[in-house]
């Protein structure tokens, strides 16, 4: 008698996707000075490691390494503002310093933060362009590629969380300078600030992180307005009291403790 043919898989060779809650987040992180943007970070599980390019460390650490944070760190020399002589090459040579520390703290942290992210994409920009930006739009496919491969990285890389920290700028548009051009009779364009404050950085890192967060300070309080958060729909659009990534983890994760955030 024949033998029947073996059942075939038809998803041989594909991911299943598995039921289980994973204790991290990747997230960005906006608001202004001193509105608790770096703590926060820091209170992720640890081992913490920061890419700072800001220096903000000091007078915020030392309460939480004193507790028994594991908490460690490298600093970048980075000011092109300043009027310092800042060559593609040493741009690059930077850049290349950044992602080696990165890929690093992937195989032994539990928790990266970039601080700032804002000023890690002006790096890459001038690694890129020799200048804080490209000549054409075009110009930016491969930079932006950089990009969205290192982030989606991390998603591949169970149990990291990570956490990129934007700055504030002001909102500059397109408005009436209240003069007539003499040659068209039309009224002269100028820049003006708008009065709002928007992220400054890579304006698409909202659409790769899972979360995102603004961080603000009113009245001597500390507050976390949440937007988008694809790990926990009913978070979206709250205002919260500020607190611990910990502690905000166990919202964004129902039924984790603070051991599995610690």
């Amino acid at each position: 008698m024949a033998k029947a043919a073996a059942a075939v898989n038809p998803w041989a060779g594909y991911e299943r996707a598995a039921s289980n809650r994973i204790c991290r987040t990747i997230w960005l992180a906006s608001g202004e000075v001193g509105t608790g943007k770096t703590r926060f970070g820091l209170t992720g599980p640890q081992p913490v490691f920061v890419q700072s390019l800001d220096k903000g460390l000091e007078g915020v650490v030392e309460e939480l390494v004193a507790d028994g944070k594991e908490i460690y760190y490298r600093e970048y020399d980075w000011a092109p503002e300043e009027g310092q002589e800042f060559s593609q090459e040493k741009a690059i040579e930077l850049r290349e310093s950044i992602l080696a520390d990165f890929n690093h703290a992937l195989k032994y942290a539990r928790t990266i933060l970039w601080d700032k992210e804002t000023d890690i994409r002006e790096v890459f920009q001038y690694a890129e362009f020799g200048s804080p930006m490209g000549n054409n739009i075009k110009d930016y496919a491969k930079l932006n590629q950089r990009y969205f491969n290192l982030i989606n990285h991390v998603k591949s890389v169970p149990g990291v969380s990570f956490g990129l920290i934007q700055s504030m700028k002001d909102e500059w548009v397109v408005g009436d300078s209240g003069k007539v051009n003499p040659n068209t009779g039309e009224m002269k364009k100028s820049f003006n600030k708008s009065g709002r404050r928007i992220k400054a950085g890579y304006e698409r890192l909202d659409e790769l992180v899972m979360t995102e967060l603004h961080f603000r300070r009113e009245n001597g309080e500390f507050f976390i307005d949440i937007g988008k958060c694809r790990q926990n729909s009913q978070l979206m659009d709250q205002s919260i009291l500020a607190m611990s990534l910990g502690e905000f983890g166990q919202l964004l994760v129902p039924g984790s403790t603070a051991e599995d955030w610690k």
